[in-house]
């Protein structure tokens, strides 16, 4: 999850660089953010927030504050993915904070989205695949996750869903986007 903007109504060069940036008073009112009560990718950028306080003070308290003020500078908590896109298109917010996939899916439908990396870092969310134990057909379970770490599998849910592969054996098999990102992201 890093910070999304509308790249038609800000320039690159005003963009918010890093996560203080969007406590930035001229931001005020134009930040829209996913409802986290239904948002997971909203929950790990709080836990990035409140973890980052504890790790740097001991305490939740700084990070707690942090999620104050931005709340004070959200113009409003948006229901769904889909209506957080399309008023940050519109124009009705010009920043948000989203995750890498959808945000590349959006700007391949042409949306003039564009996110940054702050380099002080960005909460990772990774989807994982496991077979539950005790299933009725572990075997076949088995292969479903090996078919899935395949390496043509991983390549094509790089290039056709822009989900960074596990696998770090690709090479230049793995798409422009996803060697920028592992260039361009601290985790």
């Amino acid at each position: 999850a890093m910070p999304v903007y509308n790249s038609k109504l800000i320039a690159a060069a005003d963009a918010p660089r890093e996560w203080d940036d969007l406590l930035d008073p001229k931001w005020k009112g134009k930040i829209l953010i996913r409802d986290p009560l239904a948002s997971g990718t909203m929950r790990a950028v709080w836990g990035y927030v409140l973890s980052k306080s504890v790790r740097e003070t001991g305490s939740p308290a700084a990070g707690f504050a942090w999620l104050a003020r931005l709340d004070a500078q959200t113009k409003e908590y948006v229901f769904n993915p889909i209506l957080l896109y399309e008023k940050i298109v519109r124009g009705e917010g010009l920043i948000t904070i989203w995750d890498l996939p959808d945000t590349l899916l959006e700007r391949q439908r042409g949306s003039p989205l564009q996110y940054v990396f702050p380099k002080s870092g960005t909460p990772v969310i990774d989807d994982a695949v496991g077979l539950v134990a005790g299933c009725r057909h572990p075997e076949l379970g088995k292969q479903f996750i090996d078919f899935l770490g395949e390496k043509e599998m991983q390549r094509l849910a790089a290039e056709k869903t822009f989900r960074l592969p596990a696998r770090t054996d690709l090479g230049d098999a793995l798409p422009a986007w996803a060697r920028e990102v592992e260039r361009e992201m601290v985790p």
